[in-house]
């Protein structure tokens, strides 16, 4: 699995522009750095701390931003009832 950054990154601007915000008000108000936007703009990495901090301040579930890569195929479970 990898993460949406580009999801991520419009979910922020959706926000930046429904609250009429600066790309610095965002920022400061998200707790991460100019140069952290730009990279998650880019699609580029971000830390495993900024993910958490962006998934706690969009409040919304880490599934939305977490995608299956081309060659990835969902795990069959079998879970059975027991008494």
């Amino acid at each position: 699995m990898i993460f949406d950054t580009d999801r991520m990154y419009r979910d922020l601007k959706k926000h930046q522009y429904q609250n009429a915000l600066s790309q610095n008000e965002l920022v400061n108000d998200i707790g991460i750095s100019r140069h952290t936007l730009y990279r998650l703009s880019k699609g580029k990495e971000i830390t495993m701390s900024v993910f958490l901090k962006l998934l706690t301040w969009t409040k919304n579930d880490v599934t939305r931003y977490i995608k299956k890569e081309e060659n990835e195929t969902t795990p069959q479970h079998n879970f059975s009832k027991t008494n």
